[in-house]
Formats: structure tokens, C-alpha cells, sequence
């Protein structure tokens, strides 16, 4: 055979497999195109890119838009639920200054009658300032977190003694103990000194105690230890319920026992525990266990 009919034969046939080739690309893309306007359009769903050529080069293309679009439906998921997050805080927020506004307002509107004795008088001027003071409390908590979240709460570590400063808070809550009945104990130890911020610290162990008054049902404990590298105190307390789920909720700002948030309870107080320890290096863990709450703060030596 001529050889030029050969070269003929040859290139003939090579520009038909390359125009095929030219044609399943053009097939290919018009495929992953529309797969690509599918996945914006339904965008909910986890469906992803799929091609049946196996170019080397395509399938690398594909993998790496499958990870982009997994990447952006994480990010997506992850924004979602952090507005729905907000959406519930700010609703939550709303009530808890809502509610001992309308309180004030309320009791403010009968003083200014008259139709009321000396004794209803100092009542109505008890609640007022019990409002004011729940309304005080609550401004404070919302600055101290926008202040730990945009890192500007001061951090001025310095050695403290942790069970004296433990005793002495507890002993600054000693009538509220006896209201709430509660059996209280504390370790008296020897310990390492710890390396923290005062104000922070004192917050730390007030809204603690101050949880355990509100939730315990009969008794409060506080017991030390400490290894090579922490001072490690824990909080005991019994609870008249406590589903073991909300173990993973209760460090959380929308988080509170109180589901009705009726007692002014806005579950602020360990969020607020969790992220002051945390900017001490230290950590918190919590379990419970036949109805007993324990939560344990690790600050560092």
C-alpha cells in the first residue's frame, strides 16, 4: 500500500477521534453545566457533580467542584444555624428585658394613684427596685460578653490563693444559703496558688454560686485538687431534674433551666463561666449523675 494512502488513512482517522473528542467535551460541559444550574437551584439538597467520561483531567475538575460545593454547603449549614442561633438570643434577650419593664411600668402607673395605703406604697416600691436590680444585672452580663467576645475584657493575671477567695465569696452568701435550705460544704486544703485575674475570677465563682443557690434541690459542695499543671475546683449539687442531653446546651447563651425565662433566668451565667476561663487557658467540664451536677474548673498553677 502507497504510504501515502497509509499517512491519509492515519490522519483521517485521527481527526475523527479527536472530533468525537471535541464533541463528548462539548456534550460533557453542556451536562455539567446544567448539573451546576440544578445544584443552584435546589440547593438544599446534597446532590453533587457527576460525569461519565473519564478524562483524567475532568475527573480532577469534577472532584475539585464536588469539594468546593461540600465546602460552601458546610459554611452554608454552619451560618444557618448560627442565624437561627441569634434569631432564638435575640428573642430570648427581648423577653428578659421585656418582662421587668413592664413590671416597673406597671407598679410606677399605681403609684402614681392614689387609691393605694402606705404598705401597698413600699410594696410596690420593693418590686420596682428588685426589677431594677434584675435589669442591672442583665446590662452587666450583656456588656461583660460583648466584652469577652471582642477580646477587650482585661486579663491582669496574677497568683491568688483559690480557697481563700472561695471561702470568703461563700461566706458572702450566707443568708442566701439559709433561704434556700441548702447543706453547704467547702474544702479547707492546701493548694497551689493559682495564676488568674481577680475580677474575672471573682465573677466566675459568683455566678456559680449563684447558680447553685437557684437550681440546687438539698446541698452544695466545693472540693479542691490539683495536678502537675492545675488547681482543679468543683462545684456538686443535687437537682430536682436534669436531662443529661442538655450537657452539651448549658454553656450556651440561649441556654436556661427555666424554659418560661419567668424568674429572670437567663442562662448567661455559665456562658459567661465558660468563656472567662478559657481566656485563662484554664477549661471546664460538666457531668451529672443521678440527678447530681458537677462542674469542675481547671486554672492554671
Amino acid at each position: 500500500m502507497n504510504i501515502w494512502v497509509i499517512l491519509f488513512v492515519v490522519v483521517f482517522v485521527l481527526l475523527i477521534i479527536s472530533e468525537i473528542n471535541r464533541y463528548l467535551q462539548k456534550q460533557t460541559v453542556r451536562a455539567l453545566t446544567k448539573q451546576i444550574e440544578n445544584i443552584h437551584t435546589n440547593f438544599g439538597t446534597n446532590e453533587l457533580l457527576k460525569t461519565q467520561v473519564q478524562s483524567k483531567n475532568l475527573v480532577a475538575f469534577v472532584s475539585a467542584m464536588n469539594r468546593l460545593l461540600l465546602r460552601y454547603k458546610k459554611e452554608q449549614q454552619h451560618y444557618a444555624k448560627k442565624e437561627q442561633e441569634l434569631r432564638k438570643e435575640i428573642t430570648n434577650i427581648s423577653h428578659d428585658l421585656r418582662t421587668p419593664l413592664t413590671s416597673i411600668k406597671g407598679f410606677t402607673e399605681l403609684l402614681q394613684s392614689e387609691n393605694f395605703s402606705s404598705h401597698e406604697e413600699k410594696e410596690y416600691l420593693d418590686i420596682i427596685y428588685r426589677k431594677v436590680v434584675l435589669l442591672t444585672k442583665l446590662t452587666d452580663s450583656f456588656y461583660v460578653i460583648s466584652q469577652v467576645e471582642s477580646n477587650d475584657y482585661p486579663i491582669q493575671k496574677e497568683k491568688i490563693d483559690l480557697n481563700q477567695l472561695v471561702i470568703e465569696l461563700m461566706m458572702s452568701f450566707f443568708e442566701e444559703f439559709n433561704e434556700a435550705s441548702l447543706q453547704v460544704s467547702v474544702d479547707e486544703v492546701n493548694l497551689s496558688e493559682i495564676t488568674a485575674d481577680l475580677k474575672a475570677t471573682t465573677r466566675i465563682l459568683t455566678n456559680l454560686i449563684q447558680n447553685a443557690i437557684r437550681y440546687a434541690k438539698s446541698y452544695f459542695r466545693i472540693a479542691f485538687s490539683e495536678d502537675d499543671q492545675f488547681v482543679i475546683l468543683t462545684f456538686t449539687n443535687d437537682v430536682h431534674e436534669f436531662d443529661e442531653t442538655q450537657l452539651n446546651t448549658i454553656f450556651k447563651r440561649s441556654f436556661s433551666m427555666e424554659p418560661s425565662r419567668s424568674k429572670g433566668q437567663t442562662g448567661l451565667g455559665l456562658y459567661i463561666v465558660k468563656k472567662l476561663v478559657e481566656k485563662q487557658n484554664g477549661k471546664v467540664k460538666a457531668a451529672i449523675n443521678n440527678n447530681e451536677f458537677k462542674l469542675s474548673l481547671y486554672f492554671l498553677k
